[in-house]
């Protein structure tokens, strides 16, 4: 899986925080299942201030959600997007 290549990569290099909703339940615990990694953080309760401060306070947000793209881009958090 691509997303899992790029957490495994990053970690190396720098703390990893995967967010998501219940609703991404099925896209985020697999990779959850499958990356046991002390360095990736899991963060997926958040309320939308508390999702908005962990964007505010990342280097840089990597994100299939146009819905925290604008909520990075609105806290000056650089963005990648990606889309299939």
């Amino acid at each position: 899986d691509s997303y899992e290549k790029v957490i495994r990569d990053l970690h190396l290099k720098i703390p990893v925080v995967i967010t998501g909703s219940a609703a991404d339940r099925a896209y985020w615990e697999p990779l959850k299942n499958k990356i046991q990694l002390n360095s990736v953080y899991w963060q997926t309760n958040l309320s939308i201030p508390q999702l908005l401060n962990v964007l505010k306070n990342a280097s840089m947000v990597i994100v299939p959600s146009t819905g925290v793209i604008h909520l990075a881009t609105s806290v000056h958090t650089p963005v990648v997007g990606l889309y299939s």
